[in-house]
């Protein structure tokens, strides 16, 4: 997990120190890293080993190298989380690739980049695919069929990697290839109006060189931007850099984030999370399992970052690993991947992230389209629970099933927090859970659906430290509405998770 510098001043030359090798070790090395990007770490091992003994000095460096990957790899995969990726589902995902997701503080909506065949005339002559900048709206624990943003933002160039401000003002994206631009790839940035996004505009000289600058992330101050960039002045292939908007669309000239976060290999895909001081980033200078792995590290209140922290396996792998997206509560990543059981192509996931690798929680309340920052979880909680009497029910507002299942989403996993932080602080309160459906479907399959789902809820908080003699579970089905069934948002109020306070 630390950064072996040792090692680094000698790598720039790993690929010839390669090519050099005398050519039965080449076959042996190439055996080894087989082995690797099957994630026999252990078997790699011994072989990068038996190699190094047996050639001169000035290639123990590339072997060395290696030889740390696989003691990692082997570290990494013994403790390794317990993720399960959930699939966000044909209205987001198709057999095109989708990646590079960024949401807004409320997580209402998503923008993501898609990969897909030209449609209309090319800019790019000999090109077959362009990228372009889709969204997609969360209602109800549901996203919604996705769109592309059209016209101004996606046109015939690639548009991508993408990032849309806390409160989703703001759009900062990158453009190739246009013929006014300054390099190869430019970032741009663009307001949201009463009619849609404004006509982008470059981000200028000192964000954009002849060089090549993407993959911006936008902080919660609204103002510091992340973003990578192979200019002069770094510390070799792609550095991460930051740069701070001083009024509307004018830049500061970039900062370099310095050694401890920038190698001499390739660091991409920055990701600020809103606490504003963990960043997360794709890294192959930073030891891992092979390839670029995910790290994240913290801002200091001296201003420096910590040493980066590999997010480990199966996060990361022998695979390239691309970039993720924390939301404000710090307890679901969004990432792509190409794993099997997808749509097609790369495709975007979620997952609980474990505790060990969040950033701080922080909870966002949308008011007229903008955000503001509440004090804390905490103490969110305890004004809506602690004057609860026994008797009383109230609903758990935001917990999501998988359609027809009884399947936690993780959108739902921040709630539950909540109600676990209440149920631990306060030891002697009984409670029972109780699930309740819409008016679709049987009245036999609603109450078992509804018994199920409440079930589900009352085994998390075992899971998670609560007593179970504190705990029961029911289900009503379709007994109970609150509203009329008459419409898709009402039957959605009506398919709830309610706690009864049984005894204080």
């Amino acid at each position: 997990m630390k950064l072996f510098s040792l090692f680094f001043f000698l790598f720039i030359l790993q690929g010839l120190l390669f090519a050099q090798l005398p050519k039965k070790i080449q076959k042996i090395v190439a055996k080894a890293e087989k082995e690797m990007a099957q994630h026999k770490y252990a078997s790699a091992l011994p072989i990068f080993e038996k190699c190094i003994a047996k050639v001169d000095l000035k290639y123990h460096s590339f072997l060395q190298w290696k030889i740390e990957q696989c003691k990692f790899g082997i570290d990494a995969m013994q403790n390794a989380g317990n993720i399960i990726p959930i699939n966000l589902g044909e209205n987001v995902n198709s057999n095109w690739d989708e990646y590079h997701p960024s949401l807004t503080g409320d997580s209402k909506e998503m923008l993501f980049t898609v990969r897909r065949p030209r449609d209309e005339k090319t800019v790019c002559k000999n090109c077959t695919h362009e990228e372009d900048i889709y969204s997609s709206f969360q209602q109800f624990g549901v996203w919604q069929p996705r769109s592309s943003l059209n016209k101004p933002i996606n046109t015939g160039n690639n548009e991508g990697a993408q990032s849309i401000s806390p409160d989703g003002k703001y759009l900062f994206f990158t453009i190739c290839n246009l013929s006014t631009g300054y390099g190869s790839c430019d970032i741009y940035w663009s307001k949201r109006e009463k009619n849609g996004w404004s006509k982008p505009k470059n981000c200028g000289p000192n964000v954009n060189t002849k060089y090549w600058e993407s993959q911006p992330s936008m902080s919660a101050d609204n103002k510091t931007i992340y973003f990578t960039s192979n200019r002069p002045g770094g510390y070799g292939g792609m550095d991460i850099w930051k740069t701070e908007m001083i009024s509307e669309g004018v830049f500061s000239k970039p900062e370099n984030l310095g050694n401890v976060i920038n190698t001499q290999y390739d660091e991409l895909s920055p990701f600020i999370h809103f606490d504003q001081k963990t960043l997360y980033f794709s890294s192959d200078g930073h030891l891992g399992m092979g390839g670029k792995d995910l790290f994240y590290s913290k801002l200091q209140s001296d201003s420096t970052w910590s040493k980066p922290v590999n997010l480990g396996y199966p996060i990361n792998s022998y695979k390239d690993e691309s970039g993720i997206f924390i939301n404000a509560q710090g307890n679901v990543a969004y990432f792509a991947s190409d794993r099997s059981g997808g749509f097609g192509g790369l495709d975007i996931y979620c997952f609980e992230l474990d505790e060990t690798l969040r950033p701080e929680s922080v909870l966002y309340s949308v008011e007229n389209e903008y955000i503001s920052n509440y004090n804390s979880i905490d103490t969110f909680s305890v004004d809506l629970l602690e004057t609860l009497v026994v008797g009383e029910t109230f609903i758990l507002p935001n917990i999501y099933f998988e359609f027809a299942q009884s399947n936690l989403l993780p959108d739902s996993f921040s709630e539950l927090q909540r109600l676990l932080d209440y149920l631990h602080k306060f030891e002697t309160i009984r409670i029972e859970v109780i699930g309740h459906t819409d008016n679709q479907g049987s009245e036999s399959y609603n109450h078992n659906l509804s018994i199920e789902r409440a079930k589900t809820v009352y085994h998390y908080l075992i899971d998670n430290g609560i007593d179970f003699n504190r705990l029961s579970y029911n289900g009503y089905g379709k007994e109970k509405p609150i509203v009329p069934n008459d419409t898709e948002e009402n039957r959605a109020k009506n398919r709830r998770t309610e706690v009864l306070i049984l005894d204080k």
